[in-house]
């Protein structure tokens, strides 16, 4: 893919993304956080709780090292 995606299970990524930018990112898409467009916006198929939850899943990748 390009471009890649992030690496949702590395801290050092991981750290540098705000909880508020992640759900930004799910409910508006890539563009909606100034990233590539290709990350489609999920606003409209998923209510705010339902994006919030799937936020902490992808926090839930990131493994300390």
């Amino acid at each position: 893919m390009s471009p890649k995606p992030f690496d949702f299970a590395d801290p050092a990524v991981m750290s540098k993304l705000s909880d508020a930018t992640i759900v930004k990112a799910i409910k508006d898409g890539g563009a909606g956080v100034g990233l590539s467009a290709n990350m489609p916006a999920w606003g409209e198929a998923l209510d705010d709780k339902k994006i919030k939850a799937l936020a902490t899943y992808v926090r839930g990748f990131c493994k300390k090292k």
